[in-house]
């Protein structure tokens, strides 16, 4: 029999974990902040959430960034990546050249996404540097290398969702970060 849901990361922990983020990036992008060289860019939807709890926070330290969403599609209605992302959305590279992309990423799982991404802030947008965050790195699934300055939380691979991370559409508004536990084998 399947064993219900369980919170795998609680709101308190997310919130804490999110803090210290900040506080990272604020120390170690002071620079670029001062001369509104960094963009802080939040991969639709999954990160959404996480974005604007650290925007919030580095808020709070005084950092004023800016913002430009990107919007990547690679799971459709499924439970595992297509591997072929498309990014979706469209830069002007103008407004980006010579800036420092800091894209803020739900889930690292194979790699592919990252990756595409990664090359269209570079070739398209015109970003000059491009730092990595992730609120989650599921281990033993990286499939391309991609370099990652900043991760959240380390976990197995377990299905999860809460937290803006949604699972196939639902579940983004809880506050924790839920999964469903292997049954116990006798």
């Amino acid at each position: 029999m399947a064993r219900p849901p369980e919170i795998l990361i609680s709101k308190a922990d997310i919130q804490a974990r999110v803090a210290e983020l900040a506080q990272q990036v604020h120390q170690d992008f002071q620079e670029d902040i001062v001369i509104k060289k960094l963009v802080i860019v939040p991969v639709l939807e999954g990160a959404a959430t996480f974005a604007d709890d650290l925007l919030s926070e580095l808020e709070v330290l005084g950092s004023d960034v800016r913002r430009k969403s990107i919007q990547v599609g690679s799971y459709g209605n499924e439970r595992e990546s297509s591997r072929q992302p498309k990014v979706l959305t469209q830069f002007n590279q103008a407004e980006f050249k010579g800036a420092h992309a800091l894209v803020v990423e739900d889930i690292l799982e194979t790699g592919h996404t990252l990756t595409e991404i990664i090359r269209v802030l570079t070739e398209v947008a015109g970003f000059t540097a491009i730092t990595i965050m992730v609120l989650l790195a599921k281990e033993g699934m990286q499939e391309v290398d991609v370099p990652v300055e900043y991760v959240g939380f380390r976990i197995g691979q377990e299905w999860v969702w809460g937290y803006g991370i949604d699972d196939q559409h639902y579940g983004r508004n809880k506050k924790d970060i839920w999964y469903f536990p292997q049954n116990d084998v006798a």
